[in-house]
């Protein structure tokens, strides 16, 4: 950068703030006006590195921090650069001073033109990138790195000793995966799980270490689990398969640091979002297996940042008893419900949070001076250490190897899997989909897992290699399975797959089976089906007509809809043409109930083939050659094609002669009260009119009584035709 730039850059400040800095480096003017030349001015001592080296000596320890840091990543946001620095252990209010200095020097600049006529404030914000001017090419004084080691204590002091257990975090997990494979789980509209679905999921998975909803809405933002019309495994959920340390850092770094206070789950403290990060930072910087106080923890975040657990970085820290009983209720929080159920923290002490703020008023002001008396927290009596694999998961490293208990998965002849509640979350992941898991209690020291033919053919459906499965069970057994075990399996799934699947074939059909088998004998790529039709592979259309005495084919291009192909009669009996399709006698079965060549389609057999209304509309419309009307009418009602209803009682008002209808049409007070009409003779009136009618046509001199004359349906629905032509035949298409 040269002096021009430099002068360009310094332009952007107000001249009263220019002339601000330049009394900084002790230049003084007498004139209430600032100089135009400021900036200028300005340049010129930036550019001398002496005296900027010099001038730096003045400045507080950290200002050699914070040019370092700017020196080394560029240009870069102040915001950004104060959260890092009290991530490293700075506290916050000497970075900010800091900082401060630096820009009412002038020495942090814009990086770039972005704004016209700023001041230093500005800067502090997450407004322009800020670099240095040419005269810091650096090294610079760093302060030495912050050794404040929190003092260790005896956890027996305390109390009891609660372990975290990540396994019991990522078996839950598992078990919620596999559980969403077995059982639909929605979420209501506001996206949260209601009663009936928490309490299942509290009955599956007893041995949970967080609420069902915090644990339902980690997955679904890990990735782990979707959420469209229902929950599903999500496209992160092999996660499971890495290891402990690898899901934990997923689960912690991807998620818990930007929870929102609009859209926490259940169970989770109400924090702001740097919270969990500034946090995380300071216990990973722990030694493992170090025994600290909650209460000196504690201070050492608000000496870091203040306003931790009250507002973002840069708000303001109001001391009011409500705040700062809140500020220690988040702290604690963050340790009782992420890090230890996660299993990243050991505890001692009797766990409970801390009272928070229930009402508002202002620290207690003492009598003397009206001056702020502070506030005494009562202490919390609780003490916390980071564990291996917590230190592993805050730092995105491999934990160290722990040797792994004797205890074994066994199978038992009887076709059940016993698994420790510690088992590899990945195994655990693999058998909720092969296998059924069985009830257990929160004390139990194993679980149990059925193996079923139903449930491993479905696994078999969604993708599980069986071969795969068999030898990491085996694995995981030390020994081979049980011979009445493995062949059972082998039985379950020797008829899975034999269904093959064919792309790119024309189908032909020929006259005779016997000009079928000629045309496909020897040739391997043509496969003969049915009586008379063969698959081959799509092929050109033949250039020439073909020769006489060869035999008579017809391609029949399945990808356009079927014709139709089946009769219905009026007790609901189907039957196929002569000349029907492969697929009439599938969707036959799926309807109906065979009895001998034709089938019955009642009630029961309809809601049973789960048909919805869209797919019979179709069916009907495409499929059916000829049937009575009122039997599609009732086909379609039972597969839920037909639309509701509204029953209620309605006043009718009839004439004798048709021709007076239209007379009445003219009466304004008349047809106040007529809500629709039924030519050429009825007319509906609206509920609760029937004395103002009666008074219309006792004015007219109309007699009336009460009784209606019989009126022929046929004749009803005749004018009802007539009058509304598209929906009054059932096969036309404007009725669907």
């Amino acid at each position: 950068m040269d002096l021009k730039s430099l002068i360009q850059r310094l332009n952007l400040y107000y001249p009263t703030y220019l002339q601000q800095m330049l009394e900084q480096w002790g230049v003084r003017s007498n004139s209430p006006i600032p100089l135009k030349n400021n900036a200028e001015t300005l340049a010129k001592i930036l550019m001398d590195q002496e005296r900027v080296v010099a001038k730096l000596r003045t400045l507080p320890p950290l200002t050699g921090e914070v040019l370092h840091r700017i020196y080394v990543s560029g240009p870069s946001h102040l915001a950004t650069l104060r959260l890092t620095m009290v991530k490293y252990g700075h506290p916050e209010p000497q970075v900010t001073e800091a900082i401060h200095s630096l820009t009412n020097l002038g020495i942090l600049l814009p990086a770039d033109a972005v704004k016209y006529m700023i001041e230093p404030d500005d800067l502090l914000d997450s407004g322009p990138l800020v670099s240095l001017p040419p005269s810091l090419t650096g090294p610079f004084s760093l302060p030495p790195p912050p050794t404040e080691v929190l003092p260790k204590v005896d956890p027996k002091d305390l109390g009891a000793t609660s372990l975290g257990d990540p396994s019991r975090f990522a078996n839950a997990l598992a078990d919620l995966l596999g559980l969403t494979q077995r059982r639909r789980l929605t979420l209501t509209q506001k996206g949260w799980l209601n009663a009936t679905q928490q309490a299942a999921i509290s009955k599956v998975i007893p041995t949970c270490p967080m609420e069902p909803g915090t644990l339902v809405h980690l997955a679904l933002a890990a990735g782990l689990l979707t959420a469209a019309e229902e929950l599903r495994p999500g496209p992160k959920a092999e996660l499971l398969a890495e290891p402990l340390e690898t899901l934990l850092h997923h689960c912690f770094w991807g998620v818990l640091p930007h929870f929102s206070t609009e859209s926490r789950p259940d169970g989770l403290p109400l924090s702001s979002v740097l919270l969990h990060d500034l946090c995380a930072s300071q216990v990973r910087r722990l030694e493992v297996g170090h025994w600290v106080s909650v209460d000196d923890w504690i201070n050492r975040m608000i000496e870091l940042h203040p306003n931790i657990g009250i507002s973002g970085l840069g708000g303001r820290r109001w001391d009011s008893l409500p705040n700062l009983r809140g500020q220690r209720h988040d702290l604690v929080a963050f340790l009782l419900q992420i890090c230890l159920p996660m299993g990243l923290i050991d505890m001692a002490g009797k766990l409970a949070l801390p009272e928070t703020g229930l009402s508002g008023g202002y620290v207690v002001l003492s009598s003397v001076r009206n001056q702020a008396k502070p506030w005494v927290p009562p202490p919390t009596h609780m003490a916390f250490r980071l564990t291996p694999i917590g230190k592993a998961a805050l730092l995105g490293t491999a934990a160290p190897e722990e040797k792994g208990a004797s205890e074994q998965i066994h199978v038992t002849p009887d076709f059940f899997v016993v698994v420790p509640v510690r088992a590899d979350p990945a195994l655990l992941l693999l058998l909720g989909k092969a296998a059924i898991s069985l009830p257990m209690q929160a004390g139990d020291p194993v679980r149990q897992f059925r193996l079923e033919r139903e449930r491993w053919v479905q696994s078999l459906q969604s993708g599980l290699n069986a071969q795969e499965f068999m030898a990491k069970l085996e694995k995981a057994t030390g020994r081979p399975l049980p011979s009445n075990v493995r062949i059972s399996l082998e039985d379950w799934g020797s008829s899975f797959g034999a269904l093959r699947l064919l792309l790119g074939q024309d189908f032909h059909r020929f006259s005779s089976s016997e000009e079928r088998d000629q045309w496909v004998k020897g040739n391997p790529e043509r496969r003969a089906v049915g009586e008379r039709d063969a698959l081959a592979p799509v092929e050109p259309p033949p250039a020439k007509r073909p020769k006489r005495g060869e035999p008579t084919v017809e391609i029949v291009d399945y990808r356009h809809p079927l014709p139709p192909c089946i009769v219905l009669d009026e007790e609901g009996h189907a039957a196929p043409t002569q000349n029907a399709d492969l697929l009439a006698e599938t969707e036959l079965n799926q309807l109906g109930e065979r009895v001998s060549k034709v089938w019955r389609l009642t009630r029961g057999s309809v809601i049973a083939s789960k048909w919805t209304g869209k797919r019979m509309t179709e069916w009907l419309l495409s499929r059916v050659i000829d049937g009575p009307e009122s039997i599609s009418t009732r086909i379609l009602g039972w597969a839920g094609g037909l639309g509701p209803v509204a029953l209620g009682s309605l006043e009718l008002l009839q004439v004798e002669d048709p021709k007076l209808m239209p007379l009445l049409y003219t009466l304004p007070e008349l047809m106040e009260c007529v809500v629709g009409a039924y030519p050429p003779q009825l007319l509906v009136l609206r509920p609760g009119s029937r004395a103002a009618i009666e008074k219309v046509l006792d004015d007219l001199r109309v007699s009336h009584k009460n009784a209606l004359q019989p009126v022929p349906i046929a004749e009803l629905l005749e004018a009802f035709y007539n009058d509304v032509p598209s929906v009054a035949v059932f096969n036309e298409e404007d009725l669907f």
